[in-house]
C-alpha cells in the first residue's frame, strides 16, 4: 500500500528469524482507494522483491511479466468466497454481481489494448479483481507498464530451492516469497 511500501525489506529479517514463507496480495482498493501505491511505487516493491527475496510460488498475473511459471490471468474465481453477511463472490476483494460462471468468463477475456502483447496469455489483462475495483474490466491492469506507456522494469525474479505450489496459489492473484 502507498503507506507501507517502503517497509517491505524489514520482514526480510522477520522470514529468516522464523522460517517461514510470506505471501503477498498486491494491492487492490475494496473501499477506497487512499491507499494505492502510485505506479513508480508499485514497481519500486516488486523490484524490491526481486532483488531480496526468492520466489516460493507466483500467480499474480501481471508479475508474468518477469515469472515465467505464471500462468491464465487471473487465479480469483477458481474458488467462490462466502462474506460474513452471506454473500458469495468469485474473489475476495470483489462484490460482483454477476454470477460465478459470468465472472470467469469475463475475467479470461483480454482487453483489446492487450491484443498482441508478448505476455497476453499468461497475464490475459492482469489482475481482474483489481481491474474490477478500479472499473478497468476491459482495460489492463493499472500497472501494466505498456498501458503507461513506460519502459519495462528491469526486474529478474529468482526462485527459491524448494519453490513449489502452496495454499492460496492456485486460486489467488498472490506471490509467496522467503
Amino acid at each position: 500500500m502507498a503507506n507501507n511500501y517502503d517497509y517491505f525489506q524489514q520482514f526480510k529479517s522477520l522470514l529468516n528469524k522464523y522460517d517461514v514463507n510470506l505471501r503477498i496480495n498486491l494491492y487492490k482498493a475494496v473501499n477506497k482507494d487512499e491507499f494505492t501505491p502510485s505506479y513508480e511505487q508499485f514497481w519500486e516493491t516488486i523490484k524490491s522483491m526481486s532483488e531480496n527475496f526468492e520466489v516460493v510460488s507466483c500467480s499474480e498475473p501481471i508479475l508474468s511479466l518477469f515469472w515465467n511459471e505464471t500462468t491464465g490471468g487471473s487465479k480469483c474465481g477458481n474458488s467462490m468466497r462466502i462474506h460474513p453477511d452471506g454473500k458469495i463472490s468469485s474473489c475476495v476483494y470483489v462484490r460482483d454481481n454477476d454470477s460465478h460462471e459470468k465472472f470467469n468468463v469475463n475475467k479470461k477475456t483480454l482487453p483489446e489494448f492487450c491484443k498482441g502483447c508478448v505476455v497476453s496469455k499468461k497475464c490475459v489483462g492482469g489482475c481482474y479483481g483489481r481491474r474490477i475495483t478500479e472499473n478497468r474490466q476491459k482495460l489492463p491492469d493499472m500497472f501494466c507498464p505498456f498501458f503507461n506507456k513506460k519502459k519495462l522494469p528491469a526486474i529478474k525474479f529468482k526462485k527459491y530451492k524448494e519453490g513449489r505450489e502452496l495454499i492460496h496459489s492456485n486460486y489467488l492473484c498472490t506471490i509467496i516469497l522467503r
